[in-house]
């Protein structure tokens, strides 16, 4: 989704789909591996982020997204417990704030 966002962003693709996805995979991964997220929260704060008008041309990489990845999820849980407004991308599943919240909770009870 990032990539297809960013396609003429050099810094995102650097020329190499390829190796943007395996840098990519490999963040994914020290996310859920190591900082214990869940990867259906990961899902939707990316999917998020790439709606929100901001963090779309913030979030250009793995690395980044695990680095201000706090910041990423209290923003799109304050939001998700804002009915009137859509969070994510049509077509795309909802995870609840509490479900948002009680990973988080899991994550720093630890």
């Amino acid at each position: 989704m990032i990539l297809e966002n960013n396609q003429q962003n050099r810094s995102v693709n650097n020329g190499n789909r390829e190796s943007s996805v395996q840098k990519w995979a490999a963040d994914i991964d020290k996310i859920i591996r190591i900082d214990g997220q869940d990867p259906a929260v990961i899902e939707n704060v990316i999917k998020w982020s790439q709606a929100d008008t901001f963090w779309k041309d913030n979030i250009l990489s793995g690395s980044k997204l695990r680095e201000k990845w706090d910041q990423l999820s209290v923003k799109a849980l304050s939001i998700t417990n804002r009915p009137q407004q859509e969070t994510t991308l049509p077509g795309t599943t909802t995870l609840t704030a509490e479900q948002i919240q009680a990973t988080m909770e899991l994550r720093y009870a630890n």
